[in-house]
């Protein structure tokens, strides 16, 4: 992918991130609780239900103290890879954080539609 292309998706990318934030704060739908649905999920990717719960619980706490927090299908997954980072910083908050933040947006994409 050459330098214009990059970024272009980039562009895209945080053009979604905002449309997802601004539509967050208009209308919040609930993040889904890690219920039976999100535990197979989660163990179907060997990803361990504590992170998964971590993550969504970092969600509701501390993402939520500077925007309402993302419902994790508002974005697709290589949003939240392009997002999480920056968020991640400006939150200061640690990598250990950005995983379990990325387990639960991951394992809600793939738990049955919400």
């Amino acid at each position: 992918m050459n330098d214009v292309a990059r970024m272009f998706a980039r562009t895209r990318r945080a053009a979604a991130l905002l449309v997802a934030v601004a539509a967050a704060g208009c209308a919040l739908r609930p993040l889904p609780p890690v219920d039976a649905d999100v535990r197979t999920a989660a163990r179907a990717v060997a990803l361990p239900v504590e992170q998964v719960a971590r993550g969504r619980a970092l969600l509701v706490g501390a993402c939520a103290a500077c925007h309402a927090p993302i419902h994790p299908l508002d974005l697709e997954l290589a949003d939240w890879d392009d997002a999480l980072p920056r968020m991640l910083r400006k939150a200061d908050l640690g990598a250990d954080a950005g995983a379990a933040v990325r387990a639960y947006v991951q394992v809600v994409h793939l738990a049955p539609v919400r």
